[in-house]
């Protein structure tokens, strides 16, 4: 997670750009990079969640072979 302020920035640029330049209020500049980070995190948190492992059941032994009634000596 230590890309997220980047990723943030980036989806944010656009507005930061007009903040620093004085054509918009800093302050809404502010809150559309926050809104970027929030789902920049989400996005994060769910990727993370569809490409995990199933910690899944440990593997049991293997199979013994079954006997039938007439094999028993």
């Amino acid at each position: 997670m230590r890309f997220v302020p980047v990723m943030g920035l980036l989806m944010a640029s656009p507005v930061v750009l007009q903040a620093v330049q004085g054509q918009r209020d800093v302050r809404d500049a502010l809150l559309v990079w926050l809104v970027a980070m929030v789902l920049a995190v989400g996005g994060v948190v769910l990727y993370r969640a569809a490409t995990a492992t199933s910690p899944g059941r440990p593997p049991a032994a293997p199979p013994t072979p079954r006997r039938r009634a007439e094999d028993r000596s």
